[in-house]
């Protein structure tokens, strides 16, 4: 059967219907929306080649009514075209050209999107299960209706939207998230729900889910901001600190200071007020003094000057920041006895000054392109990718959001459809990971209705373009040879192209596959450590969204299967079973942090020891004591 559908007969050439597309031979542009349907239908035909049917043909209005009987969201999953889906559950049918030619084109612009999105096998599913309501659309209204603004292009971008960092390694999170993506658009393929009733369902259905997923990701690029933020800080200071003390001998204790408290002030000065502060330029301006002071000058009265106002300045520079700079104040004393111990002539023997460790900056990292780092720069935060390292062992592939582009430190910060950190990326990286395919986008061009729209203008193009070449030639029979070339090697393509789709289909089902075997060993992984919690183990739990708290295990009730958890005021806070800690660990909802085991073994060596003592005398038992404490 799948040749019924296929194979490519002759049907362009002088005195088909062909030759009415298009008259003129120019590049004027072409108005889709003003070419008749039967120009469009005729175009189609062209372009896809189907063979006439070998047996009885049916009529329109029962191909429509077959469509609407193909197995819904209920039955296995599957990511065939809509002609293999005949091909599977209706035999022998026979369709109209133009008929196989509109649902050939219906199918061929779903792959052009799946391919461009490259979704997971069971979001590809629902997808292909919507597909044959949108070939019902083509022939109910012809090919014209698919050029309209159609409610079934909004539920399709919706669902491409909402699922497109979707995988099958996400755990109980992404399960329940599918079930309910799956159970909302199941009332449509049943013909329960028109597409714009089940639009609104479907948006309504995910609507707590996506303020979850905002609230999530709102916490998570906070607390990510803020280690920029420390990270900055920290390069900045470093950076600082290695340029004024390079080659300066100090006293010991005061280069544990520099690298010390003062270290940390510096750190806390910039985080606070930033880089042009006016009070990051006096940190520099004290760090300066105060180094400069401590070496052998041959500026006396200058040196003595600054033994006197460099603690004054100090102290009054820590009071006037908004946050504690105890520490810092603390260490004063040290440097005062120095500036004693150096007007004693005994100063402290110098050390040498080894630099604090700093990265480079990839944010301003000469060696990116300034077109290629401006284009970064404007990448918008919310973009899906798809990273797929086939360098790695595991071949590591992951669904990713970016939700942080900071050009001031040129990072990139991803997180994955559960709304958690899965990677970071510098400039540099992510540019050369797009470069080499390890990393693309996963977001459409444009709307839907817009890819169907620039599809089929390819298709009359091309039609236009195979008229024109045809027109050149004054003899008819070359002009059926011309036609005939152009048929065989759409024939060659369109065969091709279904047997590329055939292979992608066996290779999404084969990943899908090992992504589950992953999420599997992993929940194994988790039950064992849920089964080797104690009484005392301490658990991250997330009490409120966003956060996890330590949590003390109070109890664990076998026979009801809980685990019962108090806060560190002994005050009940949460009770789990063992799956839901199972499935909260694999998601990363949850963190054991001591499993309670080293108690229960120390517990269980003191109660052996009691039991073997039982029976020994008092000398017994004391020798031992006796001989350790050298005798009497």
């Amino acid at each position: 059967m799948a040749a019924k559908f296929a194979n490519c007969e002759p049907v362009l050439g002088a005195g088909t219907p062909c030759h009415t597309i298009l008259q003129t031979q120019d590049d004027s542009e072409i108005h889709l929306t003003k070419l008749p349907a039967h120009t469009l239908l005729t175009a189609l035909r062209g372009y896809y080649a189907p063979s006439a049917a070998g047996v009885m043909t049916i009529d329109r209005e029962t191909l429509i009514s077959l469509l609407q009987t193909l197995p819904s969201l209920s039955a296995t999953a599957h990511n065939d075209s809509i002609v293999a889906q005949l091909q599977l559950h209706h035999p022998g049918i026979g369709l109209a050209v133009e008929d196989q030619s509109v649902i050939m084109f219906v199918d061929d612009f779903l792959s052009k999107i799946l391919k461009q999105i490259d979704m997971e096998f069971r979001v590809e599913a629902m997808v292909r299960n919507i597909a044959p309501l949108v070939a019902i659309e083509a022939l109910a209204g012809d090919v014209p209706a698919l050029l309209q603004p159609l409610q079934i292009y909004e539920l399709l971008d919706a669902l491409i939207r909402e699922c497109v960092g979707w995988s099958e390694d996400l755990g109980f999170l992404g399960e329940k998230y599918i079930e309910k993506t799956e159970a909302a658009l199941l009332p449509l393929c049943r013909g329960k729900l028109t597409p714009s009733e089940c639009l609104k369902q479907f948006k309504e259905d995910l609507r707590s889910e996506r303020h979850r997923q905002k609230k999530l990701e709102l916490n998570l690029i906070g607390s990510e901001q803020q280690k920029l933020v420390e990270d900055s800080a920290k390069q900045a200071t470093a950076e600082m600190l290695n340029q004024k003390m390079a080659a300066q001998p100090l006293p010991l204790f005061i280069i544990f200071m520099m690298q010390g408290a003062w270290y940390e002030f510096a750190q806390k000065t910039v985080s606070r007020y930033g880089l042009e502060s006016q009070q990051w330029a006096k940190m520099s301006e004290l760090t300066e003094l105060l180094v400069w002071s401590l070496q052998p000058q041959a500026q006396a009265a200058r040196q003595q000057q600054l033994f006197h106002s460099i603690p004054i300045d100090i102290t009054a520079f820590a009071d006037s920041v908004d946050f504690d700079a105890t520490d810092v104040k603390q260490c004063l004393a040290d440097v005062e006895a120095e500036y004693e111990a150096i007007n004693d002539d005994n100063p402290s023997s110098p050390c040498d000054f080894d630099p604090i460790s700093s990265r480079a900056s990839s944010g301003i990292d000469g060696n990116i392109e300034v077109a290629l780092r401006a284009d970064i720069e404007a990448t918008q935060t919310g973009a899906w990718y798809l990273y797929d390292d086939k360098n790695e062992a595991d071949e590591k592939i992951a669904r990713i959001r970016l939700i942080i582009n900071d050009p001031t430190s040129g990072r990139l910060v991803f997180t994955n459809q559960n709304r958690r950190k899965v990677m970071h990326m510098t400039y540099m990286e992510f540019a050369a990971r797009i470069s080499s395919g390890t990393v693309k986008s996963l977001d459409l061009s444009s709307p839907l209705k817009d890819i169907v729209s620039d599809h089929l203008d390819l298709i009359i193009k091309t039609i236009k373009a195979q008229k024109g070449r045809e027109l050149k030639e004054q003899q008819i029979e070359q002009r059926k040879q011309i036609s005939k070339e152009f048929l065989s090697k759409q024939k060659t393509f369109i065969s091709n192209e279904m047997q590329r789709l055939k292979q992608r289909a066996a290779l999404k089902k084969k990943r899908a596959k090992l992504l589950r075997e992953k999420v599997a060993k992993k929940i194994d992984s988790a039950n064992q450590a849920v089964e080797k919690l104690r009484p005392d183990a301490w658990v991250k739990l997330p009490l409120m969204e966003g956060t996890q708290t330590p949590c003390k295990l109070v109890a664990v009730v076998t026979a009801a299967d809980k685990f019962i958890f108090a806060n560190r005021a002994g005050i009940k806070v949460a009770e789990y079973t063992a799956s839901q800690l199972s499935h909260m660990i694999v998601t990363e909802n949850s963190e054991i942090l001591d499993t309670g085991a080293e108690f229960e073994n120390v517990l269980a060596t003191v109660v052996s020891g009691l039991r073997e003592n039982r029976n020994k005398s008092f000398d017994q038992l004391t020798s031992t004591s006796h001989a350790l404490h050298g005798g009497a």
